[in-house]
């Protein structure tokens, strides 16, 4: 590195600079490279004036700055994942960089501004993704699955079916309502034909989630075609014997708790080569050290990070778990999040309720901006709070010091 010719030092603005007292990283969203730094009162003053936006991420280095060996190694790491760099006073000038900083048009108090004052909602239930219907529940349910995951409670309530198609026609002012989701034991329910032959008349996509051992006893899924899916639940993987149904429409899910779950999905899968399936894990609540071991997130996993500028945008913003979507239980209880208190109810408006969980609701925008996460270096390549803490009642589910 010139000493002379080099005066000052910049971060391109895809570039992400993350710190605090003891420590710091730079991640590169262009070639998803990071490398992880120690703080120090030397090194703590530049990235200071780097982190001042008024400065335009770039910040005038001293000569003795750039004869300090710490500035010196700093730099040689920005280059080395062409994070940023050194130049002259003469290509400064040329240069307009900005620190990448979240902007979000439609805030809160955008939305109740536009409702308390000019009575109107803009496009608020664009808001709305997913609709999610208990319809009623298994004999084999689990009501603490049900808090964590799509999967039916143990209920004998029944949701009616007429509540449920005046829910999704009210939902209709969303252009992004994309898919309604059925949880349950479908074969159960009352009328069943009617309601499977009416929600193909929407332009949605349907997934019926079921647990494995309805479905096995109730053969009929002729009503499943490429916009009506089948989506079977399968629990306790080591002690069933599964012969899964191969299909384009159907896909298996997978649920474990334990290594042996996962050895013996490994069977299943090496047997049935062409099997649509997916694995999710289950906290039991005897089971911590299982998600400990599989589920905990490590420091390599964020050194491992693969995520676009947007995508952490999106983190910073929204719960990317939660975000969109709404749980309707088989009592008539409407939840932005099925771990949390309910939101709303099946006879209101679905546009009160998105309006009522946007402006007032701590489940779509659950984002990682309380302690420890708020004083960690990898806060924002960190997923979205999830359904996991809330079982475990942990902050978070790693064991990082901060």
């Amino acid at each position: 590195m010139n000493k002379v010719e080099y005066s000052f030092l910049y971060l391109n603005q895809e570039t992400f600079l993350w710190t605090n007292n003891e420590k710091g990283c730079v991640y590169n969203c262009l070639n998803q490279k990071i490398f992880v730094f120690k703080n120090n009162e030397v090194l703590n003053m530049v990235l200071e004036e780097l982190l001042n936006v008024n400065n335009l991420y770039r910040t005038r280095l001293s000569q003795k700055l750039i004869l300090d060996k710490n500035i010196q190694n700093w730099i040689t790491d920005i280059e080395n994942i062409e994070a940023g760099g050194v130049e002259s006073e003469e290509d400064a000038k040329k240069r307009i960089t900005f620190k990448p900083l979240l902007k979000i048009q439609q805030t809160q108090d955008f939305y109740r501004y536009n409702y308390e004052q000019r009575k109107e909602s803009g496009n608020i239930m664009d808001n709305l993704h997913t609709l999610i219907f208990n319809i009623n529940g298994s004999k084999y349910g689990n009501d603490n699955y049900f808090k964590q995951i799509l999967y039916p409670k143990q209920s004998t309530e029944v949701l009616n079916k007429d509540d449920v198609f005046d829910f999704i026609d009210n939902s209709k002012k969303s252009n992004l309502l994309s898919t309604v989701g059925l949880l349950g034991n479908i074969w159960e329910y009352p009328d069943y034909e009617k309601l499977i032959s009416n929600l193909k008349n929407y332009p949605y996509r349907v997934v019926y989630y079921c647990l494995e051992e309805d479905c096995r006893s109730n053969t009929n899924i002729d009503f499943l075609d490429e916009n009506f899916n089948l989506n079977i639940l399968v629990t306790e993987c080591a002690s069933k014997k599964i012969s899964p149904i191969i299909s384009p429409h159907i896909l298996y899910t997978f649920i474990v708790a334990s290594e042996q779950d996962m050895e013996q999905i490994e069977d299943i899968v090496s047997l049935y080569p062409a099997l649509s399936y997916k694995v999710i894990p289950i906290y039991t609540g005897k089971n911590i050290d299982f998600m400990r071991e599989y589920v905990f997130i490590r420091e390599e996993d964020f050194l491992n990070a693969n995520l676009s500028k947007r995508e952490i945008f999106t983190r910073q913003a929204i719960n990317i778990h939660d975000f969109g979507t709404l749980t309707i239980d088989c009592d008539g209880a409407v939840y932005s999040n099925t771990h949390s208190s309910p939101i709303g109810r099946i006879d209101e408006s679905p546009h009160s309720i998105v309006y009522r969980e946007i402006t007032e609701g701590k489940c779509w925008l659950r984002i990682r901006d309380q302690y420890p996460c708020s004083n960690c270096i990898y806060q924002w390549l960190c997923p979205s709070p999830s359904n996991y803490e809330l079982a475990i009642e942990r902050p978070n589910l790693c064991d990082l010091s901060v």
